[in-house]
């Protein structure tokens, strides 16, 4: 991996992995719903910015995480990330059995984007690495009700003219 900070938190080290073109996100510490909510917020911009279909999300120095960070992250994140273009995570358990299955029931019900689990780094970038299927553009309706549910939450408003514009485009560059 030739790697490239983007942003830091106390719980978040995220960077680009410019020569395989996805991001790496580094967890690290005890992970409070706060602490998440903070640096997903970080994660998500940085999805915005620059399309990247493949992360790899490293939970190997996770020591903790309170049990409601994993219905946050099922219904409030990772759904959500398909609209900034992520189609694959490769997902690097903590050793943590208490995290392992907080993980697992965020994980539980996700239909996108594909995510595999691992318990060494290795393996999940060789993986990564090897991940791909026809790329198309999310299906519409669901792109757009999504779009709605997000519209809707005041919470998120800084993030939402940025998405509405991605989506925009696409949904033009579809109709030529």
């Amino acid at each position: 991996m030739s790697l490239l900070l983007l942003a830091e938190t106390p719980s978040l080290s995220l960077y680009e992995d410019a020569k395989n073109g996805w991001l790496y996100i580094d967890w690290q510490g005890h992970l409070t719903l706060p602490a998440i909510q903070e640096s997903c917020l970080l994660i998500s911009q940085y999805f915005l910015q620059r399309t990247y279909i493949k992360a790899l999300n490293d939970n190997t120095n996770v020591l903790s995480m309170d049990s409601d960070v994993s219905p946050w992250l099922a219904k409030e994140f990772l759904p959500y990330t398909v609209l900034g273009g992520i189609q694959f995570i490769a997902w690097v358990y903590s050793p943590s059995i208490s995290t392992q299955i907080n993980t697992d029931i965020a994980l539980f019900n996700l239909e996108a984007p594909v995510v595999a689990l691992f318990s060494d780094t290795a393996s999940a970038c060789s993986w990564l690495m090897t991940a791909r299927f026809p790329t198309s553009t999310p299906e519409i309706p669901q792109t757009h009700k999504m779009l709605q549910e997000l519209q809707a939450r005041p919470d998120i408003a800084p993030l939402m003219e940025t998405l509405t514009n991605r989506f925009s485009g696409a949904a033009t560059s579809v109709g030529q």
